[in-house]
Protein backbone atom coordinates (compact mmCIF):
# COMPACT_ATOMS: atom_id res chain seq x y z
CA UNK A 1 0.00 0.00 0.00
CA UNK A 2 1.07 3.57 -0.68
CA UNK A 3 1.79 5.93 2.17
CA UNK A 4 4.46 6.60 4.78
CA UNK A 5 4.70 2.93 5.78
CA UNK A 6 5.81 1.92 2.28
CA UNK A 7 8.84 4.29 2.33
CA UNK A 8 10.29 3.29 5.70
CA UNK A 9 13.71 1.65 5.32
CA UNK A 10 14.73 -1.48 7.11
CA UNK A 11 17.47 0.41 8.94
CA UNK A 12 14.98 2.97 10.24
CA UNK A 13 12.79 0.18 11.57
CA UNK A 14 15.73 -1.58 13.21
CA UNK A 15 16.86 1.61 14.93
CA UNK A 16 13.43 1.82 16.53
CA UNK A 17 13.56 -1.83 17.63
CA UNK A 18 16.76 -2.32 19.64
CA UNK A 19 15.88 -5.92 20.54
CA UNK A 20 15.88 -6.94 16.88
CA UNK A 21 19.07 -4.97 16.30
CA UNK A 22 20.75 -6.87 19.14
CA UNK A 23 19.44 -10.13 17.69
CA UNK A 24 20.95 -9.19 14.33
CA UNK A 25 24.32 -8.63 16.02
CA UNK A 26 24.11 -12.07 17.65
CA UNK A 27 23.38 -13.85 14.37
CA UNK A 28 25.95 -11.82 12.44
CA UNK A 29 28.64 -12.96 14.86
CA UNK A 30 27.25 -16.51 14.73
CA UNK A 31 27.70 -16.60 10.95
CA UNK A 32 31.06 -14.82 11.21
CA UNK A 33 32.49 -17.47 13.54
CA UNK A 34 31.19 -20.27 11.36
CA UNK A 35 33.93 -19.36 8.88
CA UNK A 36 36.80 -20.98 10.84
CA UNK A 37 34.96 -24.29 10.51
CA UNK A 38 35.19 -24.17 6.71
CA UNK A 39 38.87 -23.24 6.81
CA UNK A 40 39.75 -25.85 9.42
CA UNK A 41 37.91 -28.84 7.94
CA UNK A 42 40.37 -29.71 5.13
CA UNK A 43 43.30 -29.42 7.53
CA UNK A 44 41.53 -31.51 10.16
CA UNK A 45 40.67 -34.32 7.76
CA UNK A 46 43.82 -34.43 5.62
CA UNK A 47 46.48 -33.63 8.21
CA UNK A 48 45.28 -34.18 11.78
CA UNK A 49 43.18 -37.27 11.03
CA UNK A 50 45.33 -38.42 8.08
CA UNK A 51 42.31 -39.21 5.91
CA UNK A 52 42.39 -39.58 2.10
CA UNK A 53 41.42 -36.61 -0.06
CA UNK A 54 38.00 -38.12 -0.74
CA UNK A 55 37.17 -37.95 2.98
CA UNK A 56 36.56 -34.21 2.78
CA UNK A 57 33.87 -34.75 0.15
CA UNK A 58 32.37 -37.51 2.28
CA UNK A 59 32.33 -35.15 5.26
CA UNK A 60 30.32 -32.53 3.35
CA UNK A 61 28.00 -35.24 2.06
CA UNK A 62 27.33 -36.25 5.66
CA UNK A 63 26.60 -32.62 6.51
CA UNK A 64 24.21 -32.38 3.56
CA UNK A 65 22.25 -35.46 4.61
CA UNK A 66 22.08 -34.15 8.16
CA UNK A 67 20.89 -30.72 7.00
CA UNK A 68 18.23 -32.32 4.78
CA UNK A 69 16.94 -34.37 7.72
CA UNK A 70 16.98 -31.25 9.91
CA UNK A 71 15.03 -29.25 7.34
CA UNK A 72 12.43 -32.01 7.11
CA UNK A 73 12.16 -32.02 10.90
CA UNK A 74 11.13 -28.34 10.89
CA UNK A 75 7.54 -29.39 10.27
CA UNK A 76 7.51 -31.26 13.59
CA UNK A 77 8.92 -28.28 15.49
CA UNK A 78 5.88 -26.08 14.92
CA UNK A 79 4.29 -27.48 18.08
CA UNK A 80 7.04 -25.76 20.14
CA UNK A 81 7.62 -22.02 20.68
CA UNK A 82 10.29 -21.00 18.15
CA UNK A 83 12.49 -18.86 20.44
CA UNK A 84 13.66 -21.61 22.82
CA UNK A 85 14.12 -24.02 19.91
CA UNK A 86 16.28 -21.41 18.17
CA UNK A 87 18.48 -21.03 21.25
CA UNK A 88 18.71 -24.83 21.49
CA UNK A 89 19.83 -24.98 17.84
CA UNK A 90 22.71 -22.57 18.55
CA UNK A 91 23.76 -24.60 21.60
CA UNK A 92 23.50 -27.84 19.63
CA UNK A 93 25.60 -26.42 16.81
CA UNK A 94 28.28 -25.37 19.31
CA UNK A 95 28.38 -28.85 20.84
CA UNK A 96 28.66 -30.49 17.40
CA UNK A 97 31.56 -28.22 16.40
CA UNK A 98 33.26 -28.98 19.71
CA UNK A 99 32.83 -32.71 19.03
CA UNK A 100 34.33 -32.17 15.58
CA UNK A 101 37.32 -30.41 17.13
CA UNK A 102 37.81 -33.31 19.54
CA UNK A 103 37.33 -36.08 16.95
CA UNK A 104 40.19 -38.58 16.82
CA UNK A 105 38.96 -40.67 13.88
CA UNK A 106 37.36 -40.01 10.52
CA UNK A 107 34.23 -41.84 11.64
CA UNK A 108 33.86 -39.56 14.67
CA UNK A 109 34.26 -36.50 12.43
CA UNK A 110 31.62 -37.80 10.01
CA UNK A 111 29.19 -38.40 12.88
CA UNK A 112 29.80 -34.97 14.43
CA UNK A 113 29.34 -33.11 11.14
CA UNK A 114 26.22 -35.09 10.27
CA UNK A 115 24.78 -34.05 13.62
CA UNK A 116 25.86 -30.45 12.95
CA UNK A 117 23.92 -30.46 9.67
CA UNK A 118 20.86 -31.90 11.37
CA UNK A 119 20.97 -29.30 14.15
CA UNK A 120 21.53 -26.38 11.76
CA UNK A 121 18.81 -27.43 9.31
CA UNK A 122 15.94 -25.60 11.09
CA UNK A 123 18.01 -22.50 11.93
CA UNK A 124 16.99 -20.07 9.16
CA UNK A 125 13.25 -20.87 9.24
CA UNK A 126 13.24 -20.40 13.01
CA UNK A 127 15.05 -17.06 12.73
CA UNK A 128 12.43 -15.67 10.39
CA UNK A 129 9.54 -16.98 12.49
CA UNK A 130 11.00 -15.18 15.52
CA UNK A 131 11.42 -12.02 13.44
CA UNK A 132 7.84 -12.21 12.17
CA UNK A 133 6.58 -12.28 15.75
CA UNK A 134 8.43 -9.02 16.46
CA UNK A 135 7.44 -7.03 13.36
CA UNK A 136 4.26 -5.56 11.94
CA UNK A 137 3.29 -6.79 8.48
CA UNK A 138 4.48 -3.63 6.70
CA UNK A 139 7.85 -3.81 8.49
CA UNK A 140 8.75 -7.34 7.49
CA UNK A 141 9.86 -6.92 3.88
CA UNK A 142 12.34 -4.03 4.45
CA UNK A 143 13.74 -5.65 7.59
CA UNK A 144 14.06 -9.07 5.98
CA UNK A 145 15.85 -7.54 2.99
CA UNK A 146 18.34 -5.68 5.17
CA UNK A 147 18.73 -8.70 7.46
CA UNK A 148 19.54 -11.06 4.58
CA UNK A 149 21.99 -8.59 3.01
CA UNK A 150 23.77 -8.05 6.31
CA UNK A 151 24.12 -11.73 7.16
CA UNK A 152 25.24 -12.53 3.61
CA UNK A 153 28.25 -10.29 4.23
CA UNK A 154 29.17 -12.17 7.41
CA UNK A 155 30.53 -15.31 5.75
CA UNK A 156 33.00 -13.69 3.27
CA UNK A 157 34.16 -11.34 6.03
CA UNK A 158 34.55 -14.32 8.34
CA UNK A 159 36.51 -16.27 5.75
CA UNK A 160 38.93 -13.37 5.32
CA UNK A 161 39.59 -13.43 9.07
CA UNK A 162 39.46 -17.19 9.56
CA UNK A 163 42.68 -17.96 7.69
CA UNK A 164 44.91 -15.95 10.04
CA UNK A 165 42.89 -17.20 13.02
CA UNK A 166 43.43 -20.86 12.09
CA UNK A 167 47.13 -20.19 11.53
CA UNK A 168 47.35 -18.57 14.95
CA UNK A 169 45.32 -21.08 16.99
CA UNK A 170 45.84 -24.23 14.87
CA UNK A 171 43.07 -26.46 13.58
CA UNK A 172 41.48 -28.06 16.63
CA UNK A 173 41.81 -24.98 18.79
CA UNK A 174 40.10 -22.92 16.08
CA UNK A 175 37.16 -25.32 16.02
CA UNK A 176 36.91 -25.24 19.80
CA UNK A 177 37.10 -21.43 19.74
CA UNK A 178 34.26 -21.32 17.20
CA UNK A 179 32.23 -23.62 19.45
CA UNK A 180 32.94 -21.50 22.53
CA UNK A 181 31.89 -18.31 20.76
CA UNK A 182 28.68 -20.00 19.61
CA UNK A 183 27.90 -20.95 23.23
CA UNK A 184 28.45 -17.34 24.32
CA UNK A 185 26.16 -16.18 21.51
CA UNK A 186 23.52 -18.68 22.66
CA UNK A 187 23.60 -16.97 26.07
CA UNK A 188 23.31 -13.59 24.32
CA UNK A 189 20.32 -14.83 22.28
CA UNK A 190 18.81 -16.14 25.51
CA UNK A 191 19.08 -12.66 27.02
CA UNK A 192 17.58 -10.94 23.94
CA UNK A 193 14.71 -13.43 23.65
CA UNK A 194 14.08 -13.88 27.37
CA UNK A 195 10.47 -12.64 27.12
CA UNK A 196 9.69 -15.21 24.41
CA UNK A 197 11.23 -18.02 26.45
CA UNK A 198 8.46 -17.90 29.09
CA UNK A 199 5.70 -20.18 27.81
CA UNK A 200 2.93 -17.96 29.23
CA UNK A 201 4.14 -14.99 27.22
CA UNK A 202 2.67 -16.51 24.04
CA UNK A 203 -0.84 -16.26 25.41
CA UNK A 204 -0.82 -12.79 26.87
CA UNK A 205 -3.36 -10.45 25.25
CA UNK A 206 -1.96 -7.89 22.87
CA UNK A 207 1.11 -9.89 21.84
CA UNK A 208 1.51 -11.17 18.31
CA UNK A 209 1.23 -14.94 18.15
CA UNK A 210 4.31 -16.51 16.49
CA UNK A 211 3.52 -18.07 13.15
CA UNK A 212 4.10 -21.74 12.43
CA UNK A 213 7.59 -22.75 11.42
CA UNK A 214 7.72 -23.02 7.62
CA UNK A 215 8.55 -26.38 6.13
CA UNK A 216 11.47 -25.30 3.97
CA UNK A 217 14.47 -23.10 4.60
CA UNK A 218 17.84 -22.15 3.21
CA UNK A 219 20.90 -23.85 4.63
CA UNK A 220 24.55 -22.95 4.56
Amino acid sequence: PAGPQATVSGWSILRGKPRILRLFAVFFLFDLFYAPVEIALPLLMLEDLDQPATALGTLWTCYGFGALAGALAVNYLRRFPPAPVLVAVIIGWALCVAALGLATTGTAAFAAFTAAGFVYGPFNPLVFVVLQSQLADHEQQPVFTLWTAGLTAALPLGLSLAGPLVNLFQVRQSLLLSAAVSLVLAVAALAVLRHELWPGSYRRPGRRKPQAVPVTGKNR
